[in-house]
């Protein structure tokens, strides 16, 4: 989404240590207005009641994820950008919640979910290229 914060971690626990960061590094007030999305809306229901428990207010969460707004608006509105990854064999989707390929960004190959399971988050490259990395 437009001007989204990304927080770059690489697992779910790793985002309370960023919180905190961010907090500190961007003084986020208690009173900002902030909300959270997530794939299929577990994961930001998780984070908006930790930063509840840290005292912050005005907190929001896409119900149902990424993936319930496609089903819902089909993103007529464009607020997304780009792709979806998901936690399927179908690795990403559109706002049609349709496959899409994505290619080794190194050899061009498509890339598997088995493929994206041992390379740091961001990064799209089949096992061969990850394993010569």
């Amino acid at each position: 989404f437009e001007n989204a914060v990304d927080p770059n971690t690489v697992n779910f626990s790793d985002f309370s240590d960023w919180v905190k960061r961010w907090i500190k590094q961007e003084k986020i007030e208690k009173d900002a207005k902030i909300a959270m999305y997530c794939t299929g809306g577990i994961r930001c229901e998780k984070s908006t009641a930790y930063m509840k428990n840290l005292g912050f207010e005005n907190l929001y969460h896409l119900k149902g994820g990424i993936l319930n707004y496609f089903e819902n608006t089909q993103n007529k509105s464009n607020k997304w950008q780009g792709n979806c990854f998901v936690f399927d064999d179908r690795v990403a989707v559109d706002s049609n919640l349709q496959p899409v390929q994505l290619n080794c960004t190194i050899c061009n190959k498509t890339v598997t979910t088995d493929d994206l399971q041992n390379v740091s988050k961001g990064k799209i490259v089949c096992l061969a290229c990850s394993a010569a990395d």
